[in-house]
């Protein structure tokens, strides 16, 4: 009998499928030349990535998983969005999605609150039955729009 994936993580059903995610956008994960529906470049599903086992690891996370934030705490708490690049560069732009969009994929992602000390509106997103495809990320991607451009880099 083939093992079954068990996440390490408690998925927070109560979490409002309206509710807005951000995910900084790594702006060497941005394909300049291809444009989406909105007229923005698109984004590569990379962006929507998780930590490696060993990276979340280092981290002090029990399993891969994906940082996010979630806008009704940096509203809740009076802090522009901008907030979500605390820890990059100014090059990196930001996307956005709703918890609706991670409970569309299939299978359904999961997500959990992580509140830190100077980012309470912190919390991770999934895999809740086995690790995360390719197919995941982009199904994500194309669900998220980019709601801060990333600065365009030389040669890109």
């Amino acid at each position: 009998m083939p093992n079954q994936y068990e996440s390490p993580y408690v998925d927070d059903v109560s979490l409002p499928l309206g509710l807005i995610v951000y995910r900084a956008v790594n702006p060497t994960f941005v394909d300049w030349l291809a444009l989406d529906t909105t007229g923005n470049p698109r984004m590569n599903s990379n962006v929507f990535g998780d930590y490696s086992a060993a990276k979340a690891a280092e981290l002090g996370y029990p399993g891969p998983a994906m940082s996010v934030c979630t806008d009704d705490i940096l509203t809740s708490e009076n802090q522009p969005i901008t907030r979500v690049l605390d820890r990059f560069d100014d090059n990196y732009g930001i996307a956005e999605f709703t918890v609706a969009s991670l409970r569309s994929v299939t299978p359904p992602l999961g997500m959990c609150r992580d509140p830190k000390p100077q980012a309470p509106w912190h919390a991770l997103v999934f895999a809740t039955t086995r690790p995360r495809l390719d197919s995941e990320k982009a199904a994500l991607r194309n669900m998220s729009r980019l709601v801060r451009l990333p600065r365009r880099l030389d040669g890109e």
